[in-house]
């Protein structure tokens, strides 16, 4: 990195003054320059780990409407397989009730 050639006065809170006094460095002007610095080198890997999560996010947001979607076909079957087992309940309690005592048995084995 070049020499410092450019001077700058800035206004601080007193938080960030104690911030980058704080911070490793001799003097006001190393501890700034090593703050910025640390931030720079930083940032590239932030931004990867941010690629990353934003896949994952959507990748997750993929698996949950494609849940979503079977969840819903899986509910349809389940609505139509319980109706159907109503229906079958129901007919064969009616066909219980028409057929007679008599229609029910086997007939009788010729000697």
């Amino acid at each position: 990195m070049s020499s410092s050639s450019i001077s700058k006065s800035i206004r601080l809170t007193e938080e960030i003054y104690s911030y980058i006094d704080s911070y490793q460095g001799e003097g006001f002007n190393q501890k700034f320059k090593n703050i910025i610095l640390d931030a720079m080198l930083s940032e590239q890997h932030r931004k990867a780990k941010l690629e990353v999560l934003d896949r994952q996010i959507a990748n997750k947001e993929r698996q949950l409407r494609e849940l979503s979607a079977d969840y819903e076909v899986y509910s349809n079957i389940r609505r139509q397989a319980t109706y159907l087992e109503k229906t079958v309940s129901e007919l064969a309690d009616r066909s219980k009730r028409h057929v007679s005592p008599k229609d029910s048995q086997a007939p009788a084995a010729a000697d």
